[in-house]
């Protein structure tokens, strides 16, 4: 998709104007500072997919800002290594889960999920990756990461909820979730994580941990707001 100086003009101006000041709308700008500069000679559609998402949690209708992505959002950004690891992971360990993503994903898009099963497994990572970043596809795409956390990740669940004292059923399955949860040991709790855990892991598991209370938690949007990936 090649982007003009035009578009990228309006964009930029858009944004600038309704969110004039913050941290997000500084991240969105930039995004799409560098899918203007980057099409001229790639495809810039995750560049701005990368803008809106901060534009859109930006303008989220709540009383006061939350940060964190939702499930098709982590989708658009996610780096294609981690794509690949959570695919690989449902192609080879939960075909059935596996198999219901894609046809409920090419039913969305009004194709046939042949389509799809008959691409390399390479080219499967990228289309269902795709698939996943729509918005209409949250639910699978909710569905899919909770499944690979519980399925394949469940140290770092583990190892959250023991860190931040939430009884848990030893599956990191939490009894109880916590109406507050303190800064300090909220901060400590992932640091020390990501001295066990690849950062990449921790943040889509804290992002997908926010959905499990109306709002999220502000101490851990602090976290994530800094860092939506938790990268140095």
């Amino acid at each position: 998709m090649a982007v003009g100086f035009s578009e990228y003009n309006l964009c930029f101006l858009g944004i600038k104007n309704i969110w004039a000041g913050s941290i997000l709308r500084e991240r969105a700008t930039h995004s799409i500072h560098v899918a203007f500069v980057n099409s001229r000679i790639i495809d810039a559609t995750q560049q701005f997919q990368r803008a809106w998402m901060y534009f859109s949690i930006a303008a989220r209708p709540s009383g006061k800002l939350l940060f964190h992505m939702l499930a098709y959002q982590i989708f658009q950004t996610i780096p294609a290594d981690l794509a690949e690891t959570i695919f690989t992971y449902f192609r080879k360990e939960d075909r059935d889960t596996y198999k219901g993503a894609i046809e409920r994903l090419a039913e969305q898009q009004k194709m046939r999920a042949v389509f799809i099963t008959k691409q390399s497994p390479e080219k499967q990572v990228k289309l269902l990756t795709s698939a996943c970043g729509r918005k209409q596809a949250e639910s699978i795409a909710m569905h899919l990461l909770e499944q690979w956390l519980m399925g394949d990740r469940k140290a770092i669940l583990i190892d959250f909820m023991d860190r931040m004292k939430i009884a848990h059923d030893g599956a990191g399955m939490a009894e109880k979730l916590p109406d507050t949860m303190d800064q300090a040991m909220v901060r400590s709790a992932v640091e020390e994580m990501l001295k066990t855990h690849p950062s990449r892991e921790v943040a889509l598991y804290l992002n997908v941990f926010q959905e499990q209370k109306e709002g999220g938690w502000p101490e851990l949007s602090a976290l994530l707001d800094a860092d939506p990936w938790l990268t140095a």
